[in-house]
């Protein structure tokens, strides 16, 4: 199985390490995974760090995963010709906004504290607007 998704990786570390506890957060970043480091430290072993927000390659290839948002918009009632003009603009400021960035200061943290990192973006995004369009679709307006 392969992840289409370029705005979710691991992002440091082996895919495979087993994981019993992880450290969550929406942008989390060297501070998470200093505390993470900490946490160890004191007896409490973190085995993951994950970011909902993308960093390392995941955020430089950010605009890549946009396309999924034309379809999500077709989907609630949108023109697919009107989401598509959105996204081709928004596309192309994300691109521009987050290319010139620091990509690996997070994940060299990860690296050099030697802890597992990962981002999951779209997936999350797709969840939890499935999850709100069934709740909506079942209200009458």
């Amino acid at each position: 199985m392969t992840n289409p998704f370029s705005d979710t990786r691991v992002l440091f570390g082996d895919a495979k390490t087993q994981v019993k506890r992880l450290l969550a957060g929406i942008d989390s970043d060297t501070a998470e995974l200093l505390l993470a480091d900490r946490l160890t430290e004191k007896g409490t072993k973190i085995d993951l760090v994950v970011s909902h927000h993308p960093g390392g390659h995941a955020l430089a290839s950010l605009y890549q995963v946009m396309d999924v948002h034309i379809d999500m918009f077709s989907q609630a009632g949108v023109p697919e010709n009107v989401a598509h003009s959105l996204f081709t603009e928004r596309k192309e400021y994300i691109r521009r906004r987050f290319g010139p960035l620091n990509h690996t200061q997070n994940v060299d943290a990860a690296r050099l504290l030697e802890i597992p990192f990962m981002s999951i973006h779209i997936l999350f995004g797709i969840i939890s607007g499935t999850h709100i369009w069934i709740i909506t679709s079942k209200r009458r307006i």
